[in-house]
């Protein structure tokens, strides 16, 4: 299908200028899987959605931009109205409860991918999992090309700033 003319269409639904036309997630896919692989898994995420929701759905799957070449992921977005008989209608309700859900879709599937690996996710937050490990900061792709040095040297930068 053509991503212009399903936005358009999206666009041209709504009749309040603020409406909220979509949703997106990012997902971190695990670098251990070949590219055909990670294909077939955000695929697998995917139809998940358009079964669920009954939405379309738009994805754009990246390759690493960083220097250890680990930072697969995918944006995926989806119509926040249903699309039945080729025309959109009734708004989704998508909460906490429905986020807490794709998540664990999202690990099912992946963890299925992974088997043959000997490696696994887990949707948890650190705190639902019990994990004692500080979650890290996101630093994006300045960060993850310098060396750990200088990384290191931004990070006590930023917590002396943060905390003066």
């Amino acid at each position: 299908y053509n991503h212009e003319n399903l936005w358009n269409r999206v666009e041209q639904r709504e009749t309040k200028s603020n409406s909220q036309l979509a949703r997106e997630i990012v997902v971190a896919i695990p670098h251990e899987l070949s590219e055909i692989e990670r294909i077939q898994l955000v695929q697998k995420q995917c139809r998940w959605l358009v079964a669920k929701f009954g939405v379309a759905v738009s994805v754009a799957v990246h390759k690493p931009n960083d220097t250890k070449n680990l930072n697969y992921h995918a944006h995926i977005m989806f119509t926040t109205r249903k699309l039945e008989n080729n025309e959109f209608t009734d708004k989704i309700e998508f909460k906490k409860a429905q986020v807490k859900e794709l998540r664990q879709v999202w690990e099912k599937l992946a963890n299925h991918s992974l088997g043959k690996y000997g490696t696994s996710i887990d949707c948890r937050s650190h705190n639902d999992a019990q994990n004692p490990k500080i979650p890290t900061m996101h630093e994006g792709y300045y960060l993850k090309n310098l060396s750990d040095a200088e990384r290191e040297k931004w990070r006590r930068g930023v917590q002396l700033t943060s905390y003066q």
